[in-house]
């Protein structure tokens, strides 16, 4: 989608909830493109869209109200995140229900405290997922999900380091 065009498109919308995996080989597949700026008048929709994006977002989405192809990145990094720790982006702390934690605040503290990799990764993945492989892509996702957006890999980059990591 962002390399090999004349033009980037950019989904605007990638989130869990858009991931679709097929029938036959399990590709995943995105859905919803475009029904943002189709239905944006619907308040139901706006809001919806808004809480489910929650997390997902890349933070510069805040003060410019503009995505571009390192948000999808971000966006990228925040998904690959919830899969490995089996937490949304954005969780509620379980000790104070009135704050938000995220996970990529939360991955970075634990990792910082432990340096122990199976304290972040969803217990539920067990020895399907060797920890070897895990860190692997908890680091791409962390380069991921950089706040300075300039910061972050292209996606084509990241493409580069999922074919690495997977060879190894």
């Amino acid at each position: 989608m962002h390399d090999g065009g004349k033009q980037a498109i950019v989904h605007q919308n990638l989130w869990a909830g858009n991931i679709l995996l097929s029938d036959k080989d399990g590709m995943a597949l995105l859905s919803d493109y475009g029904l943002n700026d189709i239905i944006a008048e619907e308040d139901t929709y706006s809001s919806q869209k808004q809480l489910a994006s929650l997390g997902y977002l890349a933070p510069e989405y805040g003060y410019m109200a503009r995505l571009n192809d390192k948000s999808e990145v971000y966006s990228f990094g925040a998904l690959s995140l919830e899969l490995l720790t089996g937490r949304r982006p954005v969780f509620v702390d379980g000790k104070n229900c009135s704050s938000f934690i995220s996970t990529y605040t939360w991955v970075k503290t634990l990792l910082q405290l432990t340096g122990n990799i199976s304290e972040v990764i969803d217990p539920r993945l067990g020895s399907l997922y060797p920890a070897s492989k895990a860190a692997g892509l908890l680091n791409i996702a962390l380069s991921c999900m950089v706040e300075n957006p300039f910061d972050r890999p292209t996606m084509g980059i990241v493409v580069e380091m999922l074919n690495a990591w997977e060879g190894h």
